[in-house]
């Protein structure tokens, strides 16, 4: 019976172990997904004119003239010449469970009045806006992995001034040449003061339209504290943008 005993205080201490590792491996796994996730979807941001909504035509419409979406008609073919990919933004709230990625989409033309005045040479004169189109949703909706939860998001600026943020977007650097002869290899970083209580996109569009939030900050550093479902586990993602491209950094300490 002793024997019986101490092999089931074993057994059960074996079982709390394994279980606890395994724990750990899906959690450290989540973050990198997570890093890899936002890494490559900052990094697909090109100056291609817009192809990527099938099924959708993109003109530049409205006052002040923006990259405006719309469903294509039965025999229409894809006008996408007014529209430029500019961007992604990305939505992480607190105690969230999604981060949510938009495209962003701007003006291939600058326009004065409503007049087309040349390409655009600047984030600004691309009126940047989140694609978008009635009837559908074209958020992405990328679903952290092991029960992560985000407990803050956090930026620092070009001056070293840390905030919170729960909206971050990566775009083209113009750098002086226009959305017509733009390179894609270079990307600035902002971000918002949008603190939402949850999941928004007219709020988030108007923050990016520039109606809606102060003006965004230029950033080098974006963070990203995580923690398990358990409670036990935490982890800081770091993603860096620089001269050199957009990097991720996950570093599994403690953070709020």
């Amino acid at each position: 019976m002793i024997v019986l005993a101490i092999s089931g205080v074993i057994f059960v201490s074996g079982m709390a172990l394994f279980s606890g590792q395994g724990a750990e491996t899906g959690f450290n796994q989540a973050v990198s997904d997570l890093a890899s996730e936002l890494s490559t979807q900052a990094k697909s941001v090109s100056a291609n004119q817009f192809y990527g909504a099938q099924g959708y035509s993109c003109t530049s419409s409205g006052s002040p003239p923006r990259a405006t979406l719309g469903a294509l008609g039965n025999g229409s073919s894809a006008a996408n010449s007014d529209c430029l990919s500019v961007g992604k933004a990305f939505e992480a709230t607190a105690a969230a469970n999604d981060i949510y990625i938009y495209d962003v989409l701007g003006n291939r033309l600058s326009y004065a009045g409503g007049t087309a005045t040349g390409p655009a040479s600047s984030l600004a004169e691309a009126n940047p806006t989140i694609a978008t189109v009635d009837g559908a949703d074209l958020t992405t909706d990328y679903k952290l992995g092991a029960g992560l939860k985000i407990i803050s998001s956090k930026v620092t600026n070009l001056t070293g001034q840390l905030s919170s943020s729960g909206l971050v977007g990566y775009y083209l650097d113009f750098n002086s040449e226009t959305g017509d002869s733009q390179s894609g290899a270079v990307l600035t970083a902002k971000a918002y003061n949008l603190n939402t209580a949850g999941h928004d996109v007219s709020t988030a569009k108007a923050c990016v339209e520039g109606t809606g939030c102060s003006a965004p900050d230029d950033i080098s550093l974006w963070q990203l504290c995580l923690e398990s479902s358990d409670t036990k586990r935490h982890a800081l993602l770091n993603i860096s943008n620089s001269a050199a491209g957009v990097t991720t950094n996950p570093k599994f300490e403690s953070c709020s």
